[in-house]
């Protein structure tokens, strides 16, 4: 009878360790789609983080306007000016990287995030949705888990 009690309070304090960290502090996503390949592709396991300011270059996880979770690449942030010549893609008017997928210019507000794939062909991201709020951000992807390396 003791080793049933001793195991049904190990139990109960797994469940409640769980459902703290789970709820405050990480969460896991599957990865849906090829937007994020080769970093991540369809039906990997993430691990993110949720308290979290992100900033230029980190993979974030928020909602999209339909309530989605998304997984994409900061390229700017709060207050940044963000465009694209067709060929290059520039933030604050400072060259970050290519981008070959048209021409776009945002100016983003103090709470608000340009997000882009690393898969620009088949992303659907800030490019075509716009800016993602800050209030939709849930965290700040930290690994692949599954499948392991």
């Amino acid at each position: 009878m003791r080793k049933w009690i001793e195991f049904i309070e190990i139990a109960v304090i797994v469940l409640v360790l769980t459902t703290v960290v789970n709820t405050y502090l990480f969460n896991a996503y599957k990865v849906y789609g090829d937007s994020m390949k080769p970093l991540f592709s369809e039906g990997d396991l993430v691990l993110s983080y949720k308290r979290v300011n992100p900033s230029q270059g980190d993979i974030i996880a928020f909602f999209d306007e339909s309530g989605v979770i998304n997984i994409k690449k900061v390229v700017a942030g709060p207050s940044d000016y963000v465009s694209s010549d067709g060929r290059k893609l520039y933030v604050n008017d400072a060259k970050v990287g290519y981008n070959k997928t048209g021409e776009f210019a945002y100016s983003l507000a103090n709470d608000e995030f340009f997000v882009l794939g690393k898969n620009h062909s088949v992303s659907i991201d800030s490019r075509h949705n716009g800016p993602v709020k800050e209030d939709k951000v849930i965290g700040k992807i930290l690994l692949k888990f599954w499948p392991p390396l």
